[in-house]
């Protein structure tokens, strides 16, 4: 577990928004929570920058979107079977 500072809650790359944090990112990390200081679910690690001490993170509410969005495709996959 690292601490880090988010710079960013709404890091344009490409079309997606990302969390910018400085929390340390290493080979292992990916797929591994943010937790804001509350202990929520802030959103997951998944890209680290080419300089030190900038890592990414997909938002909570974005993982919420493709979560719902893969259910109702699971449900209409098998309910037409």
């Amino acid at each position: 577990m690292t601490e880090g500072i988010v710079s960013n809650e709404n890091r344009k790359i490409g079309n997606l928004s990302y969390i910018q944090t400085s929390s340390s990112v290493n080979p292992g990390c990916s797929g591994g929570p943010l937790f804001n200081r509350k202990g929520n679910l802030a959103g997951l690690i998944v890209l680290k920058a080419r300089l030190e001490g900038a890592g990414f993170a997909v938002p909570a509410p974005e993982i919420r979107k493709f979560l719902e969005m893969a259910k109702k495709a699971a449900e209409n996959k098998g309910g037409k079977q």
